[in-house]
């Protein structure tokens, strides 16, 4: 149960579904037929998108107002520079708001008031413009709302933005070689989004200034996609946002269009791609220390001598040719694959309190706290999660191991399961999904290797660990926790 590359990226459901549809379209419609190259992004896409007045002198002022009033929430219609009705009741609402005779119309000390609040709005957003050295798309950058990003897709050439606020906004950045014909693009995109949702409608669509746009709205989102192909490649961009907050977020998504451009630079060549995956210098890893990044994969294990060894899975360090615990050099001691446990020691966590391990066998019933690093490109954090001592034998009625219904994901083999008085009961190893025997997809079923085979495994390496060491009264999980943090360690794999 170790975790994947860092690299290997994770998906969230349908929160990237039609991100993901856009690579799948590029693949499989790449042809040759090369648009002109691109520059900023023409008007006319951001006019077919609402976001622009058709006059940009006549509507200029006006379509100000409106992105300013778009940004401190006092209106939800479009930033094209037209007055309507709906704006002006946006203005009376404002000026109430003031303290002052609802009008319509601002004068110039409610028009300076509403500009300056809207600009430290905007401010907030932490807008940066910038060129991808990995993509070569340009555009600005709502930090605010988005993660930093990670590299995907099957040739890892893609960039995905994960959303960090309150309100789905998502951005994907995708690079493919081959040149698409980007109108036949679009129109395979809206087909496909039909097929998975009856509902979806088609706001705006065509192609201008040498690229297609797409603006579509499906299962509860509103998606802006824009493709373009030149110098043998295709790059597209897509804007995933919830629907119903679309108004709100209109200058957002203006203010990252109005500067895209799509082929500003060359991205990372093939021999660069490779070379900087093998070392760990790719998007996502380059505030990471050295350590996180030339780490194949990860697991968990317990400190369990003053000597600082550490317990943990012997497949979670089979296939290292060096080993960090926490970002601190470690040296494999030993390790057994018939019972799947392995020692390694680490000087950094020498003179340490150890965990304890219980002599007896816990029951059927007992609450247990499995404690490990699941998944921890994503989490980046110590999990815990609690259950019981389900069956006292593993599967097939094995004695190596026992069941529990914790449940335990990949990252978190070799970690420890503590009992209600803080003591190691056993070592967390495999879920269904994980075991060789069985495909099925079974919940709440979690295998691990039993306290007594972990205990004799000790005592063959003269591990000078601790017996029956804890509470005299049971203990809630956050203070088996709170007791035991220090003890439950990371293991990395390089």
């Amino acid at each position: 149960m170790r975790g994947g590359r860092p690299f290997a990226p994770a998906t969230k459901g349908r929160r990237f579904a039609g991100l993901r549809l856009v690579t799948l379209a590029l693949i499989t419609l790449t042809m040759a037929a090369p648009r002109p190259a691109m520059a900023d992004i023409a008007p006319d896409v951001l006019i077919a998108f609402g976001l622009r007045p058709p006059d940009r002198n006549y509507g200029r002022e006006t379509a100000a107002t409106q992105t300013d009033l778009l940004w401190v929430g006092h209106y939800s219609g479009p930033t094209d520079g037209v007055p309507n009705n709906e704006m002006r009741v946006s203005i009376r609402n404002f000026q109430e708001a003031l303290g002052d005779r609802p009008t319509g119309e601002l004068n110039d000390r409610q028009r300076e008031i509403l500009r300056n609040r809207a600009a430290a709005t905007s401010k907030g957003q932490q807008i940066q413009t910038s060129t991808s050295n990995w993509t070569g798309i340009r555009m600005a950058l709502p930090m605010g709302f988005l993660s930093q990003p990670t590299v995907d897709g099957e040739d890892f050439r893609n960039l995905v933005f994960s959303g960090r606020a309150a309100v789905q906004f998502d951005l994907r950045q995708i690079r493919t070689i081959g040149a698409t014909n980007t109108a036949d693009l679009a129109a395979f995109l809206v087909e496909n989004a039909r097929e998975s949702d009856r509902n979806t409608k088609v706001i705006s669509r065509g192609n201008a200034g040498g690229v297609s746009y797409l603006l579509i709205e499906s299962s509860g989102t509103r998606d802006y996609i824009i493709i373009g192909a030149d110098r043998g490649e295709t790059r597209a961009i897509v804007i995933q946002i919830a629907a119903d907050a679309q108004a709100a977020l209109q200058p957002v998504v203006l203010t990252m269009l109005e500067s895209l451009d799509l082929f500003a630079g060359a991205g990372v060549s093939d021999s660069e791609l490779e070379a900087r995956l093998y070392s760990g210098d790719y998007p996502g890893m380059e505030d990471r220390p050295a350590w996180y990044r030339t780490m194949r994969a990860n697991g968990s294990g317990s400190l369990v001598s003053t000597e600082g060894h550490i317990l943990t899975n012997h497949h979670v360090i089979g296939i290292c040719t060096s080993l960090t615990v926490n970002g601190h050099p470690a040296r494999l001691i030993g390790a057994d694959v018939r019972t799947d446990l392995a020692l390694i020691q680490s000087d950094h966590f020498a003179n340490r309190e150890p965990i304890s391990f219980r002599s007896s066998m816990p029951q059927p019933g007992e609450k247990v706290i499995a404690m490990g690093y699941p998944v921890f490109s994503l989490t980046q954090a110590q999990n815990v999660t609690d259950g019981i001592i389900s069956s006292p034998y593993g599967m097939e009625g094995d004695l190596l191991h026992m069941q529990v219904t914790a449940p335990i994901q990949p990252g978190n083999s070799g970690g420890p399961v503590l009992d209600a008085f803080g003591r190691q009961v056993a070592v967390v190893v495999a879920k269904p999904s994980q075991a060789a025997r069985t495909s099925r997809s079974i919940e709440n079923v979690a295998w691990v290797i039993r306290g007594e085979v972990a205990i004799e495994f000790l005592e063959r390496y003269g591990i000078r660990f601790i017996r029956d060491r804890g509470s005299r009264e049971p203990l809630t999980t956050a203070e088996v926790v709170s007791g035991h943090r220090q003890q439950a360690l990371r293991i990395e794999c390089h």
